[in-house]
């Protein structure tokens, strides 16, 4: 009988796999996708609206990397590349680490649905949630507050949990195999204007 830990270390590597799609989709949303999902935005879609993040039981949102980055090997001798700045996803070094076989271990994700914006760092090991930041709230009395609060966390955990749910039904697809992941191998080898 396989032991939990023998369990979890077999799919270890899908919430890394899953950081990295992330990164990926996110950079096939342009800024001008970003601008037009906020409510008052005059800006027309760039993209179809079934290509921005829409997946089931959730409103369309935009999400991008921000810093930190961080990105480990997943071999037997850890290496570690922690990338900051200015987008660093967008970075040669980023694009350098991931060419060496590195894969992110924790992403720093920001979404944004209309007027809200929500951040939080994604462990790829774990898929726990840390640094979350949540929309500014409206209402002023602590108990309508902390509801708030609570409300805007669980808006957070159903857009990732659906996203996650997302690609695990995408990547036990054959279109993962026929189109995604030659799709994400020439984002990867593409350079980094």
């Amino acid at each position: 009988m396989v032991d939990l830990v023998d369990q979890i270390e077999g799919v270890r590597f899908l919430g890394r796999e899953w950081l990295l799609y992330l990164w990926y989709e996110s950079e096939r949303m342009g800024a001008e996708d970003v601008e037009a999902l906020r409510e008052d935005a005059t800006v027309p879609l760039v993209r179809p609206p079934q290509e921005l993040f829409t997946p089931p039981g959730v409103d369309p949102f935009a999400l991008y990397v921000t810093s930190p980055l961080v990105l480990e090997s997943r071999f037997d001798v850890v290496e570690r590349v922690s990338i900051t700045g200015t987008e660093p996803s967008e970075s040669n070094e980023a694009r350098a680490a991931l060419r060496e076989g590195k894969l992110p271990a924790k992403l720093k994700l920001e979404i944004i649905r209309g007027e809200r914006e929500w951040a939080c760092t994604l462990d790829g090991d774990t898929l726990s949630m840390s640094g979350v930041r949540l929309p500014a709230e409206l209402k002023k009395e602590e108990e309508a507050a902390l509801e708030e609060r609570l409300y805007l966390l669980g808006e957070l955990e159903a857009m990732l949990d659906a996203l996650l749910q997302q690609y695990v039904e995408l990547r036990l697809s054959k279109r993962f195999t026929s189109s995604v992941r030659p799709a994400m191998r020439e984002w990867l080898l593409s350079s980094v204007d």
